[in-house]
């Protein structure tokens, strides 16, 4: 194609190869792409979209569409065979099993329980219980996703990859980089943003056919079962403390649910059209939590926002006192009590827990709160998320302080003391809650009074510089465990 010098055009658009479209001036035309000027982030910025990476452009909403790039065929899968007369169908690949709100991302559903009837491993080392351990290429934050009969891992700085239940091996990998999805943005390298947690804390979501997945570099996008994008979004996930995102993407009907720092953001899940945005002050690293009130589902925020799904109404502001602030743990929710791991402003070693009930119109009532008293040799901050299992809370500090408190009375069922845990959060399996040390797993048995299962070396790789930022939670199906540490992937199995 010659270039083409033209009067700089207005009100042009161009739509991009991975399905999000970027609206400007068109300064320019020629073989190696378009030279645009566009608006980011409250200012013009001029950058060259290159040819493989545009679908097509017109110079304005009247004018007709003008290929630059085709898009390849899609081939329509075969129809599926009908099952002769006692005879069932095979499938291809194993069924999907979902927790009860229709997905599978960060912990399960969000909520960490993975269920009562599973028989999950309660110990394991080199000679028992480990059915495989596979280095992955990069290292990682990210916690793992079930996918059928596969599982789902990001890796640093922005990779996606499919790998096998069975064996451990990568069925298919995806890498994301800004420039080569959206066609604008920087590549960071294998440089690590601020804090050096990485750029994929989030952990990808499912519902059994699709797959969505954020990245801290200022991306979220979906891909099919084998790894094809279908769309792709640019976030802004520039915060508090930089370009950092831990807050994972959640599913809600057709709706893809993403923190980022503009706000709660609903996207269609099919898509990635914007249809509505709550603006509140968001956390980049706390996921939100469900909470059902009324036949209704709402999420709230990690300092109490709650926010009306069916229609993205924002029922409530922060509910937290302002003399506590949330590092980083993702709310729980009991029917409609919300709970809320707080952090003193002045020191690392006050600790607070409150609780609010609310209303169908986003009404928050305090019914209970427990300060913990400040202990100088165990960190009363908390980095990880708490878990709620049968109307009981649980939760652990950065230091290893453990508490169980009745979530509709406030009584502090008992205290205890493990040595320093990691960012890993808690998750329930069976009749088991594990939590993860910085050197040993610790398992405990649900219930109103502690008991302590097991306690033993876990073996998983810390990063070196800082060993605290294990950040990953496992998650469990059947007898099977899936651990993702700072290099491998794990499967556990009892016998």
């Amino acid at each position: 194609m010659l270039a083409l010098l033209i009067a700089p055009l207005t009100g042009a658009e161009l739509e991009m190869m991975a399905g999000n479209t970027i609206t400007g001036e068109i300064l320019d035309i020629n073989d190696q792409g378009i030279r645009v000027t566009t608006s980011m982030g409250g200012s013009s910025a001029t950058m060259l979209l290159r040819r493989h990476l545009i679908h097509r452009y017109r110079t304005n909403s009247d004018s007709p569409w003008e290929i630059v790039t085709p898009r390849p065929k899609v081939e329509r899968p075969e129809p599926e065979p009908q099952p002769e007369p006692g005879r069932p169908v095979r499938p291809a690949r194993q069924s999907m099993p979902l927790p009860d709100r229709g997905f599978f991302g960060w912990r399960g559903d969000g909520s960490g329980s993975f269920g009562d009837d599973l028989e999950p491993p309660t110990h394991w080392d080199d000679s028992r219980n480990v059915v495989w351990k596979r280095e992955l290429p990069t290292w990682g934050s990210g916690s793992p996703t079930l996918f059928g009969d596969a599982i789902l891992v990001t890796r640093e700085p922005h990779t996606l990859l499919c790998i096998e239940r069975s064996d451990g091996s990568i069925r298919w990998q995806v890498e994301n980089s800004l420039p080569e999805v959206l066609g604008s943005g920087e590549d960071p390298g294998d440089a690590p943003p601020s804090g050096l947690r990485g750029w994929t804390m989030a952990t990808p979501v499912t519902d059994g056919t699709h797959i969505w997945v954020a990245f801290a570099q200022g991306l979220i996008t979906c891909f099919d079962a084998s790894g094809n994008r279908v769309w792709a979004q640019p976030l802004n996930t520039v915060g508090q403390w930089g370009a950092n995102l831990s807050a994972s993407p959640l599913l809600w009907r057709n709706l893809l649910l993403q923190q980022s720092a503009d706000g709660l953001i609903a996207f269609d899940k099919r898509t990635g059209q914007r249809l509505w945005r709550a603006s509140f002050c968001c956390h980049l690293l706390g996921t939100g939590c469900f909470m059902d009130i009324d036949g209704r589902t709402h999420l709230l925020s990690t300092e109490g926002h709650l926010v009306r799904l069916d229609d993205g109404r924002q029922l409530s502001g922060r509910v937290v006192d302002r003399a506590w602030q949330n590092w980083g743990p993702s709310a729980v929710a009991h029917k409609n009590i919300g709970v809320f791991h707080l952090h003193g402003r002045s020191t690392k070693n006050e600790t607070c827990i409150q609780a609010f009930r609310y209303s169908p119109t986003g009404e928050a009532e305090k019914i209970w709160e427990v300060i913990a008293d400040p202990d100088y040799n165990y960190y009363t901050r908390m980095g990880n998320s708490p878990l709620i299992h049968q109307g009981i809370y649980y939760a652990t500090t950065d230091g290893g302080l453990l508490v169980a408190i009745d979530v509709e009375s406030g009584e502090v069922l008992y205290r205890h003391k493990f040595n320093r845990v990691n960012y890993t959060s808690m998750t329930q399996a069976g009749p088991y809650i594990y939590i993860s040390g910085r050197n040993h797993m610790h398992i405990i048995a649900a219930g109103r009074e502690f008991r302590e299962v097991a306690t033993f070396p876990h073996g998983f790789t810390r990063p070196e510089a800082r060993p605290w930022l294990l950040i990953s939670s496992p998650i469990f199906v059947g007898r099977e465990m899936y651990v993702v540490d700072h290099t491998h992937i794990w499967r556990i199995q009892s016998r």
